[in-house]
């Protein structure tokens, strides 16, 4: 017979398990120059304060994709019915605020939570919610093989528009990006994230000081850039767009850039799903994060997918890649695989099925990187955006040691039934 856990005592266990945690497991940074600092949290209780319940659903709507227009709520994904209470064994909604927006955070797999726990962090960015998106199934598919993980969704709301809003109770909805608002339009941004909403927001979100891993879907890659934002050490304006060299205006930016000491000091590691990425600071952070914080530690990584296909993604890795120096060598399925010398940096570039093979919008990736294509017959991979999700769940635990430690199954119920 399986018995439930009262969700008071299980906050009650991951209380306990944050103060031994806290001293054992809190991760350091060495980096530019740049004493250790802990990985610091706070303010979990006020999230746990809010939780969300079955009387809270006639305040929550749906968005349109495109449109400022909203409609009746609904779940496809049974896990984030948020208004289910019989979910709450393993996991439990939240609603918080940052910066004048919601935003609902799940707690996901809490029957695993013990000291050191890996936290997989949830960016979906798409015109949805978690409850819609086309990358929920494959996350929680990726959770059922890493039963050293816990996860943790920040799903990104705004209110509803209204001329005469009330005081308490706002009716909400999820951000649709790329859509005009009354109050102006959402490109792929989360507009709380900015000024440093962003890594407040994680920071309350996580229960204890353990390593994260962050997994940002689609829109969600710009935004990330904003949990990793340096401090700009020069009145100079900056043009991130037209950088001519990129290693080079890499090795400019870091130098006129310093380390954020409020940037969570325990990432583990970046899982990119096909990316929408932009020429703007959050990329260049990113970039900076991984030459001085991941190149250099056997014990971080970076991974990222697309598709040559995707105009918003292709164009930009291959400027990543050129920053980073990173080589690559294309496979059988036609998937080149770029890499660091030390293997912890990767990109996995899924070529066209049809022809031009290696070209999209920025030209053709054996001219723009350092690369060396099959000299055999391929046989190229044919996926599309929403399949994207599976594909890394299987390259990440079939072709990296990246989740090792979160794939094994943990002592404590190694044999169990």
């Amino acid at each position: 017979m399986l018995y439930f856990l009262d969700w008071r005592r299980m906050r009650l266990m991951i209380f306990a398990v944050t103060a031994l945690s806290y001293c054992t497991t809190g991760q350091t940074r060495v980096s530019n120059g740049v004493p250790n600092t802990k990985a610091e949290v706070g303010g979990v209780e006020a999230i746990y304060a809010t939780p969300i319940t079955q009387a809270d659903k006639p305040r929550f709507y749906d968005c349109a994709e495109y449109s400022p227009a909203t409609y009746g709520w609904r779940s496809e994904t049974p896990q984030f019915d948020v208004f289910n209470e019989k979910l709450n064994d393993k996991r439990r909604f939240y609603l918080t605020e940052e910066g004048g927006y919601p935003f609902v955070i799940g707690y996901h797999n809490l029957d695993r939570v013990k000291p050191g726990i890996t936290w997989m962090v949830g960016l979906r960015g798409e015109s949805s919610g978690f409850h819609k998106s086309s990358v929920t199934k494959g996350i929680l598919k990726m959770m059922e093989d890493l039963p050293n993980a816990a996860m943790i969704t920040i799903d990104e709301y705004k209110y509803k528009y209204q001329k005469n809003p009330p005081a308490t109770n706002r009716p909400l909805h999820p951000i649709c990006h790329r859509t005009y608002y009354p109050e102006g339009k959402i490109h792929t941004e989360i507009p709380a994230f900015r000024n440093g909403g962003g890594i407040r927001l994680l920071k309350r979100a996580l229960p204890a000081p353990y390593p994260i891993i962050i997994m940002s879907y689609s829109n969600s890659t710009t935004p990330r850039g904003e949990l990793l934002s340096r401090t700009l050490l020069t009145d100079e304006k900056l043009d991130y767009k037209h950088f001519g060299d990129p290693k080079q205006f890499l090795a400019n930016y870091i130098a006129k850039t310093a380390f954020n000491d409020a940037v969570y000091g325990g990432i583990k590691g970046f899982i990119d799903i096909e990316g929408n990425y932009e020429y703007n600071k959050s990329l260049w952070d990113l970039l900076a994060y991984i030459k001085l914080e991941i190149e250099g530690n056997p014990n971080k990584f970076y991974y990222s997918a697309m598709r040559i296909e995707k105009f918003d993604a292709y164009p930009v890795q291959t400027t990543m890649i050129r920053a980073l120096d990173l080589k690559g060598v294309e496979d059988e399925h036609g998937i080149i695989r770029f890499t660091n010398p030390a293997g912890n940096v990767v990109i996995d570039m899924v070529t066209n099925h049809f022809q031009p093979y290696y070209s999209g919008v920025g030209g053709d990736v054996r001219k723009n990187t350092n690369m060396t294509t099959y000299p055999g017959t391929v046989k190229r991979t044919r996926s599309d955006h929403y399949m994207l999700g599976p594909f890394i769940h299987k390259r990440l635990l079939e072709t990296t040691p990246f989740l090792k430690k979160e794939s094994q199954v943990p002592a404590a119920t190694a044999g169990a039934s």
